[in-house]
């Protein structure tokens, strides 16, 4: 029977509340929201959405590596924006992760985020089995 493992990645800042930023259990492998954040974690809101998206991407890619994951094995994806006009900017700098396989994804427009940050972005992925 499978077991839930919590961790938060080494190296990586520390959640701004109380959870973990991954949970495996068996092959899936949750992500918790990740936000633009900088190195000692302060949230990164003075960038620009595209900028913002490039290092929450950064985040999610070193998460799942830490479970033995990558983005050609992202199942779902989730994007809370502040405001979609910056839909197209998101967007762009998200496809640059992605070189073939694509995960279903949601894009929700979220009323107010944490420290004023433009998005946060959670998801589900498969563990490699090489």
């Amino acid at each position: 029977m499978s077991t839930v493992h919590a961790f938060t990645p080494d190296g990586e800042p520390a959640p701004l509340a109380p959870y973990n930023t991954v949970c495996t259990y068996g092959d899936l492998v949750f992500l918790g929201g990740h936000l633009p954040l900088g190195p000692d974690g302060e949230l990164l809101s003075h960038l620009s959405p595209g900028e913002q998206t490039t290092n929450t991407m950064e985040h999610l890619r070193v998460s799942l590596e830490s479970a033995n994951s990558d983005f050609d094995h992202l199942l779902k994806v989730t994007i809370y924006a502040t405001s979609l006009d910056d839909f197209a900017e998101i967007n762009k700098a998200y496809a640059e992760f992605f070189t073939g396989h694509l995960p279903a994804r949601a894009t929700i427009q979220a009323g107010r985020l944490i420290g004023g940050v433009a998005l946060e972005i959670e998801a589900v992925a498969a563990r490699r089995t090489d």
